[in-house]
């Protein structure tokens, strides 16, 4: 019998994963709207309930950045692109 990989960790990884995920997409249809700002402060707080390390630190990098465009407007920019990059190699690697 397979062990079971279902941990704590491993459920708040996925909740911050989906949390930052819904915030971009909202990033990504309404820039500059109070839902974008709900959406990035629920991923914030679900990403802050990571354990230390390189996910969780990426991953506040990529909320940095989709603030950075709410505050501007923008639905996306090259660094968000990146740090989109950065996260999903971080995720992969976390797995």
């Amino acid at each position: 019998m397979l062990a079971d990989t279902h941990t704590p960790a491993t459920g708040a990884l996925r909740w911050a994963a989906h949390a930052v995920d819904n915030a971009i997409g909202a990033l990504r249809a309404e820039p500059g709207s109070v839902a974008v700002a709900d959406a990035l402060r629920r991923a914030d707080t679900a990403v802050a309930a990571l354990p230390a390390g390189l996910v969780s630190t990426i991953l506040n990098r990529l909320l940095d950045t989709a603030w950075d465009c709410h505050r501007a407007g923008a639905d996306s920019s090259a660094r968000l692109v990146a740090q989109r990059g950065a996260a999903a190699r971080a995720m992969r690697l976390a797995s």
